[in-house]
Parts: structure tokens; sequence; C-alpha cells
């Protein structure tokens, strides 16, 4: 069990939950206590991004984001303040949040973690850096890259292999 406020549970629990119904799963239950950490169920078997979902995606970001692409002006200078209190929100939680006994990090393995959390941060980093930037051309801009960077480098690394 986690030690931590409410509001940082709720947080992680939510986020499990947003990949529960991307990954068009159904939600049974939340538990989130101040104390004791939390927990979300959902129908069927384990689902290893469900899982690890709050360790890379910032959700409080993501929801920030969403309503920036609705804005201007001010309103858009003041969202994006704001973005940038959930990314370091974001960053601090994930620090606290991540070690050996997190039994969300402990379905997947400690192995799969170290190998797929690293990329899958850089890619939400990424995604929260273009979109502050630039909006979604920003957005489009570092996953055109990021995916034109990656072919570069499978395709060393077939090099290699042969």
């Amino acid at each position: 069990m986690r030690h931590g406020s409410f509001w940082s549970t709720l947080e992680h629990e939510a986020t499990h939950i947003l990949f529960t119904l991307l990954t068009l799963g159904r939600v049974r239950g939340l538990q989130a206590t101040h104390r004791y950490g939390g927990q979300m169920q959902h129908h069927g078997g384990g689902n290893w991004l469900v899982a690890i979902s709050p360790y890379f995606f910032p959700t409080l970001s993501g929801a920030v984001m969403l309503i920036m692409l609705a804005l201007d002006g001010d309103a858009l200078r003041t969202a994006e303040l704001i973005l940038g209190v959930t990314v370091a929100y974001h960053a601090t939680s994930t620090y606290s949040e991540t070690n050996r006994q997190q039994t969300d990090l402990q379905l997947v393995g400690c192995r799969f973690s170290w190998a797929f959390l690293p990329a899958a941060n850089i890619a939400s980093f990424g995604m929260i850096f273009g979109t502050a930037r630039n909006g979604t051309t920003g957005l489009g801009a570092f996953y055109n890259r990021l995916w034109a960077e990656s072919g570069g480098f499978w395709t060393s690394v077939q090099d290699v292999v042969r």
C-alpha cells in the first residue's frame, strides 16, 4: 500500500480508470484513501498498460492540454502556467511512487518497467512540451520526429544484428 495524500491517490487511480476505458475495459470500482493508497477494480484479467499507466501518463496535464485547445490570449497564458504546475506535479509524484514495492510495477515486472517507462515518459513529456510550445502543430511535429528517429534507430539495430 502506498502512503500519500488522497488527491494524489485519486489521480493515480483515475489514470488506471482512463486507460481501462481506452483499452475498452469496464471499471467495477474505485477506492482511494489518504493513508492506505487506493485500488481500481475492472472486469477481466490484468492489463499491463492499465497497470503501468500512472507511471508515464500525466492525466492532469492531459486534461489541461485538452482545455488549451479551446483557449487563446490571456486565458491560454494562464492555462500554460497551470500546465507547468501539473507537469511538475506529475514528475514529482511519479518519482515518489516509483519503487519496487509498488504492486502495479510488480504486476508488470521490474525489468519490463525499467525497459518501457523511460521511453514512455519521453513520449509523454514530448507531448506536453510540443503542445506547450506550438499547440497541436507542436504536438504533431514532436510525434513525426519521434516516429522518424525511431525508424532510423530500428534500421541501425537491424544492421548490427545482420
